[in-house]
């Protein structure tokens, strides 16, 4: 039986670190002002290596779940909510690809639902 890795959620995180999630969205953007003494600091992040390790965290996050996702561990609609809220996946994003002189048109969601539905069946 293989188990689902728990999602990781920055609403977790900052609740283990004892602030709000507002809190780690200001801190991944907020800046030095316009008229900072130290004009090498004007406009620039504050905390750079913090936006840096929030983008870190989404990539694993995508990760995760993708991988979850497609080995059956996560419920299908769950992954592809957050798949859409969180990550910019698209219903309508299509592609061409071409085999043996066909066109195909597909998305990635129409791959991701294809490949959790035979995982499904072969499990079921």
């Amino acid at each position: 039986m293989v188990i689902a890795e728990t999602y990781p959620t920055l609403q977790r995180f900052a609740h283990n670190i004892g602030v709000h999630i507002d809190t780690l969205y200001e801190w991944e953007k907020v800046r030095y002002s316009d008229n900072h003494p130290n004009k090498r600091f004007r406009r620039k992040l504050k905390y750079p290596e913090f936006s840096e390790a929030l983008k870190k965290a989404r990539q694993i996050q995508e990760s995760i779940l993708l991988e979850n996702a497609l080995s059956g561990n996560y419920n299908a609609q769950f992954a592809i909510f957050i798949a859409k809220n969180n990550f910019g996946y698209k219903d309508k994003s299509e592609t061409d690809l071409t085999t043996n002189g066909q066109n195909i048109n597909t998305t990635a969601i129409d791959k991701l639902n294809s490949l959790i539905s035979s995982t499904d069946e072969n499990n079921g």
